[in-house]
């Protein structure tokens, strides 16, 4: 992100992580403002969230997030590298926030593999407050990705998660 620039991104997510559990996330609005060559400051607002189990579903807001990022890369390999620390700020709706201002680190990579492909990937701590005990969770991710156009691409993605480990 270059200095002084301002990005904002927008997405929705859609989850199904077993037969009787989705969740829709929308908006995911977040603001990124580049302060220097390789520091960026971010500002993700709260999303709605729609969470159905078992046929039953609650709706709501998820907690704003505040932190920054720092670009490491590109490598001597040409591995792009970065740094990501946030904190959850605790203004969702009571389903869906946490009571606590939760810190997380994420560090994500990409590699290019040649032509069109790359390996990307982030390793992900996460420290939420669940029922007033502060909990970890880390959160593995890689993909392998191509670009199928100058605009579109696809990727075959991995993501675990793992808690109290």
């Amino acid at each position: 992100m270059p200095p002084l620039a301002i990005q904002l991104e927008g997405g929705m997510t859609w989850e199904v992580t077993d037969w009787t559990t989705t969740e829709l996330q929308a908006g995911e609005l977040a603001l990124r403002f580049g302060m220097w060559k390789r520091f960026e400051w971010r500002l993700a607002l709260p999303n709605y969230v729609r969470l159905s189990v078992d046929g039953a579903r609650v709706t709501g807001a998820s907690d704003a997030l505040f932190g920054f990022k720092v670009q490491a890369g590109p490598l001597p390999s040409k591995t792009e590298l970065a740094v990501i620390v946030q904190a959850s700020l605790p203004v969702g709706s009571e389903e869906f926030a946490s009571t606590s201002v939760d810190p997380q680190v994420k560090v994500p990579f990409s590699h290019p593999l040649g032509e069109a492909w790359s390996l990307n990937g982030q390793a992900s701590l996460f420290l939420p407050t669940i029922d007033a005990t502060r909990d970890t969770v880390f959160q593995p991710t890689l993909s392998v990705s191509r670009d199928l156009s100058a605009r579109s691409g696809a990727c075959l993605e991995y993501i675990g998660q793992f808690s109290r480990f």
